[in-house]
This record gives structure tokens, sequence and C-alpha cells, in this order.
């Protein structure tokens, strides 16, 4: 059912906001599956990279991210380096630059509407390269 039929069910029938809760709860388990079952199946062709340690993965929300996906379920977050703050990315970039390090991978937990909440790091991004 797509969100315009189910938009027109709801004014149509004049339902409450427990039923419009119910069917958009069920709709949510079953993009949830749907996606579960797209993951499985690129998890065949994927092929898994992992950096050596002058390329190293950093999360600039450290463990927290609102999605929790159930296919990840922050695991990978748990595995990066974390920077939670601007002044401790930028500080890991310079860390690394004056190592001998090629880059680095920045990521992190997405918000509720699937975003990375990079804004408030673009500052250091820019000063630790």
């Amino acid at each position: 059912m797509n969100l315009g039929r189910i938009l027109e069910t709801v004014v149509r029938r004049n339902l409450t906001a427990e039923e419009t809760r119910r069917i958009l709860g069920t709709v949510e388990l079953e993009l949830q599956e749907a996606l579960d079952e797209a993951f499985q199946a690129s998890r065949r062709r994927l092929r898994v990279y992992r950096p050596h340690p002058d390329y190293p993965s950093i999360s600039i929300t450290g463990g927290w991210c609102e999605l929790d996906c159930r296919h990840c379920r922050r695991v990978y977050l748990k595995a990066m380096e974390w920077a939670e703050r601007p002044e401790l990315l930028e500080r890991r970039l310079r860390e690394l630059a004056d190592s001998g390090g090629v880059g680095c991978l920045i990521s992190g937990g997405y918000t509720r509407s699937g975003r990375l909440p990079v804004e408030p790091f673009l500052d250091a991004l820019k000063r630790g390269s």
C-alpha cells in the first residue's frame, strides 16, 4: 500500500489516531522486512573493505544512531574510532596527517530522517585536512 492510498483511506474512513498508527505500523513492518531481504541479498554480492591503520573509519556520532536498523544495530559504529566533537575530529585528522595517513572514512549514526549530522563538523574537516 503506497502512502497516497493510506492517506486516502484515513480521510475517507475518518480513522482514529490509533487506527492510523496501526496501519502505519503494519506498513513500517512490511518496509523493514523488504529492506532486510534486500540487505541479505546484497550480502551475497557485497565485498567488505577493511581499512588499514593509515585509513581509519571515524564516527562523528560515537555509538549514537536514531535508526538502529536491524542489519546493523550500531555494530559498525562500535568498530569505528569515535570523534563526537569537532575539536576531537580535527585533532585526529591532524594526527593522521602527521603520521603519514592517506585518508579516512567519516561516518556515523543517522537521524530519524536518514541524515548524518555532519554540519557541526564541516569547519573541523576543512582545518584538519
